[in-house]
């Protein structure tokens, strides 16, 4: 690539001014012990940090052909060699009179020039070790503690009731009708957890405390997801749905009546039992909870051919999957070849809504220690009325219910 007229006369005039300027003040400095033409001559062979003058105007040319390039792209041109030297020329004097000649060119400085780096890019936070995911609680019908509950939850239900509702003729007794009332009650219960922690370490890491005040909010929902299946009922533990629900009786479903399938499978059973709930109620059963082992029965099922079985009723193309009307919960919580199938807005989980988090120092010397305990505390009560507790059945024993109800073919 060919230099334009006015970068080569540039380019000459640098170096001839590089040198002029060097000579005289070393010249200067000297007192003219050296003359200006041996110096001249001597000059291209000076060596500034390994590079001769002659070097340098080299990597100067380099430099004037990358500005022609971007000239010729109609880029706009940067800084001239000529008007950075002129910046800098104040600085190769001073160096030049305090130093005896040394000018340092800086060299690039690259990742591996850095050594002992404790610099970079930091992710916040703490990865926790992992629990298990909360389907039952939420998927029950939630109520609201009030302000003045002490502690307990009561309702009344109906607990005889006939029909002798009939035709009659004029002149004649009306059938008489037997109604009777029975007060209950449940207990609010607690779900606490705690952890004990050092004033210094909430002090000196800042995101100790919520991270903490985090990991017992959702161990205290764990717990209750839990209870709200198996939980026993006997304070202080609320009583679970699959601890109050009537368990499945294949034989009583038949002799009643129910349809037996040909090779009948989970789809089958969960029909099934919906089927006997809502046979003689006004229940509409909308949740069958089981384990998520359980729910690749309904997932993975195929036929003797290794075609998989979807019947049309069933909707399963993404999440939830339902069985009819009936939206299938995978939950943890839920024992592994047990279900419960049922009406969820019969089932009503009563709770303030919030875990309350409380931080202070217990009474066994921790003030001295400065050790603080941060505490969990939720209260919930889940209340099933017992004349509502037949909206629900559950299957002790998915794979022995499953053969008790499939048709042996003939």
């Amino acid at each position: 690539m060919e230099f334009s007229e006015e970068l080569k006369t540039g380019l000459d005039g640098i170096r001839d001014e590089i040198k002029n300027h060097v000579a005289a003040e070393i010249i200067n400095a000297t007192k003219g012990a050296i003359t200006t033409e041996t110096l001249k001559e001597n000059l291209e062979k000076l060596e500034v940090e390994g590079l001769t003058i002659k070097q340098i105007v080299e990597a100067i040319t380099k430099h004037g052909l990358k500005i022609n390039e971007m000239d010729a792209k109609g880029k706009e041109k940067p800084e001239t060699i000529k008007d950075t030297l002129i910046k800098v020329y104040p600085d190769i004097i001073k160096n030049v009179r305090e130093s005896g000649g040394k000018f340092t060119f800086k060299t690039a400085v690259s990742l591996t020039s850095i050594t002992s780096d404790s610099v970079g890019m930091f992710i916040p936070g703490f990865a926790p070790v992992q629990s298990q995911m909360n389907a039952i609680a939420p998927s029950l019908a939630p109520f609201a503690l009030t302000a003045d509950d002490h502690g307990v939850v009561y309702w009344t239900d109906m607990t005889t009731r006939t029909n002798n509702a009939a035709a009659r003729s004029d002149g004649s007794a009306a059938a008489e009708q037997v109604y009777a009332w029975t007060g209950y009650s449940e207990t609010v219960d607690n779900i606490s957890a705690m952890v004990p922690v050092h004033k210094e370490a909430l002090k000196h890491i800042s995101v100790m405390e919520n991270e903490i005040k985090t990991l017992l909010n959702d161990d205290c929902q764990v717990a209750l997801d839990g209870y709200c299946y198996t939980g026993t009922g006997t304070a202080p533990q609320i009583g679970g749905i699959y601890t109050r629900a009537t368990a499945f009786a294949p034989a009583t479903y038949i002799t009643a009546g129910g349809f037996t399938p040909i090779g009948a499978g989970l789809y089958d059973l969960v029909s099934c039992m919906a089927a006997q709930i809502m046979k003689a109620t006004k229940y509409q059963v909308n949740k069958v909870w089981v384990n998520p082992y359980d729910a690749l029965r309904l997932r993975l099922a195929k036929d003797a051919d290794g075609n998989f079985l979807f019947p049309q009723y069933v909707m399963g193309n993404g999440a939830p999957m339902y069985i009819g009307n009936v939206q299938v919960i995978e939950a943890n919580s839920v024992t592994a070849n047990t279900l419960v199938v049922g009406d969820a807005t019969k089932a009503r989980l009563y709770s303030t809504g919030n875990v309350e988090i409380e931080i202070g120092y217990d009474l066994t010397g921790d003030f001295s220690k400065r050790i603080l305990t941060i505490l969990a505390n939720m209260e919930a009560s889940l209340v099933i009325r017992n004349a509502e507790v037949d909206a629900f059945l559950k299957s002790t024993d998915i794979t022995s219910d499953i053969d008790a109800i499939t048709k042996v073919s003939s």
